[in-house]
């Protein structure tokens, strides 16, 4: 009788073990196309970490500016046949400043560190700045560093109609590498 079934329950084992097989293969799978689809996917709810080093680190709400753009030059020259064209190429690259604002804290270091560009010791006031965008569960997704960084402006007020007092600072650098 064990011989009689044996093919049955080796089938039935076999089944079972595939099942389970696949529930793991497609749950693994299916981590993994969230996991990428979440990479693809734009970030709602960013925090963005500022660390200067050797001066402060602080958390902002917003930031705008990380990027560069070309100014366009126009050369005329002529093609092969002798027709007049006009072939555009880059010219002198921009570096766009970097403005970040955050709610007004009791933290000074900010406020000390434009404070060394106002009386004119800015040599002193360049640093490296590295600003890392955090995921609202609080993973780094994506990490720039500036060269030479100093704020060129500080500014505290109000926002639009509401009574929160904003601390804004904008950055200037020579140079932003994004690392992640």
């Amino acid at each position: 009788m064990n011989n009689r079934y044996s093919w049955l329950v080796k089938l039935v084992c076999g089944g079972l073990l595939a099942a389970i097989l696949s529930v793991c293969y497609l749950g693994s799978w299916g981590s993994m196309a969230q996991a990428r689809m979440m990479q693809r996917e734009p970030l709602v709810g960013a925090i963005f970490q500022v660390e200067v080093e050797g001066r402060w680190g602080g958390r902002f709400n917003t930031c705008s500016g990380i990027g560069s753009n070309n100014e366009t030059v126009e050369n005329k020259m002529t093609d092969k046949t002798g027709q007049a064209i006009v072939a555009k190429v880059p010219g002198r690259l921009h570096l766009h400043d970097i403005t970040l604002s955050r709610g007004l804290t009791g933290d000074m270091k900010l406020w000390a560190w434009r404070q060394e560009v106002v009386v004119g010791k800015v040599a002193g006031a360049r640093q490296k700045c590295t600003i890392t965008m955090m995921s609202p569960e609080g993973k780094p997704v994506a990490v720039w560093e500036l060269a030479n960084a100093w704020p060129i402006d500080l500014t505290i007020g109000t926002k639009g109609d509401t009574n929160m007092v904003t601390e804004e600072v904008t950055i200037a650098h020579e140079g932003v590498t994004r690392r992640q």
